[in-house]
């Protein structure tokens, strides 16, 4: 079975629980993810990572401001700039300002900054839809 990249990076946000957020606003959060390597004298190359931290993030702040009952779809990752290698065991800090996508859907925007002790690791820009949740009882039957 195929899937998309927005199918793959959603479904990385969810197994995980972010570690530790913190909530500046409504639309604003933090999150420190500590990076975890098979090889701890490679390097990692943040290509995923910071797409994941960032989507985990806009998670906990739905589920900070909305409460349960809503989950995240990616939809677009419209910019992702990539600056330099994680190593394993760096604490990777995701901060992530979300906005109204002027969609009358509820889509959001949410533009990230992650950094390694201060040290750009990447800026992207991605729109989620906030969706409810469905129960399974639900799915086909009359």
């Amino acid at each position: 079975m195929e899937m998309t990249i927005g199918a793959v990076i959603n479904r990385a946000a969810s197994d995980e629980v972010v570690p530790a957020v913190r909530f500046a606003s409504g639309t604003e959060v933090t999150s420190r993810t500590v990076v975890h390597s098979p090889d701890p004298t490679q390097p990692i190359y943040p290509g995923m990572l910071p797409l994941i931290a960032a989507r985990r993030a806009v998670a906990e702040l739905i589920g900070h401001t909305r409460g349960p009952g809503w989950h995240l779809e990616l939809r677009e990752v419209s910019a992702l700039r990539l600056f330099g290698p994680l190593n394993s065991g760096d604490l990777l800090t995701t901060r992530v300002t979300c906005e109204p996508a002027g969609r009358p859907d509820g889509e959001l925007v949410a533009t990230a900054r992650c950094t390694r002790a201060g040290t750009p690791i990447a800026n992207l820009t991605m729109r989620l839809a906030v969706v409810p949740d469905v129960t399974p009882t639900d799915w086909g039957r009359p």
